[in-house]
């Protein structure tokens, strides 16, 4: 039974779009600038880091002789409280070492993220967590690091999905840098077996197997 709930995942109608969309980010290619990147809300359990984790979890990293391949990188990100700690930990989710730690400044480890993207083929960054960022800030720091994630995507040019709370929408929307740039917006619906009896069931009949 639990080898079961460990591999069972149900694709509800919703979570299906946001996968053809992160689909669609992939095979964009990458960008020069423009509003192809992502946002993904949703309530405290309604599945949203679960989603982006399987979604990460079909496209592997993978090792090959000339280089290490990363199509999707998922970070999840744990409260920098700096700039610098901002891309030290998105270095480390793609290196798995401290090299990040070597960084003297934002734009260092920005200019290291892009390289590493180049070299890795990296086609989509996934940065979940996103509220753990700016919670606790103040309006003056949060301006700031609005500028962190702007700045990521320019540096990359690699498409970004942020992962967060419901109210993380407001921090895109309060900052035209990164509203101009969040093309994509999906609210995740936590799951009610009321109003979803069907794919309870389905996912009720994966047990029963």
């Amino acid at each position: 039974m639990q080898d079961c709930a460990t591999s069972s995942y149900v694709v509800t109608p919703s979570i299906k779009r946001i996968f053809n969309v992160l689909d669609e980010l992939r095979a964009g290619g990458y960008i020069v600038e423009g509003d192809t990147n992502c946002l993904i809300t949703g309530e405290s359990g309604s599945g949203k880091s679960e989603l982006v984790k399987r979604y990460a979890d079909k496209y592997p990293r993978q090792e090959f002789d000339e280089y290490t391949y990363i199509p999707v990188l998922h970070v999840e990100l744990k409260s920098p409280k700096s700039d610098k700690a901002f891309a030290e930990q998105i270095i480390l989710a793609m290196t798995g070492s401290l090299e990040g730690r070597t960084i003297k400044s934002k734009d260092d480890g920005y200019k290291l993220i892009g390289k590493l993207c180049r070299e890795c083929r990296t086609e989509l960054i996934v940065l979940d967590e996103v509220q753990t960022v700016i919670q606790n800030r103040s309006q003056g720091v949060i301006a700031n690091i609005s500028d962190w994630f702007k700045d990521l995507m320019r540096a990359t040019a690699i498409p970004v999905v942020l992962v967060g709370m419901p109210w993380c929408l407001g921090f895109v929307e309060d900052y035209d840098q990164l509203d101009t740039r969040v093309g994509y917006r999906h609210y995740l619906e936590t799951f009610r077996v009321s109003q979803q009896f069907g794919h309870f069931m389905k996912f009720i009949d994966l047990f029963s197997k």
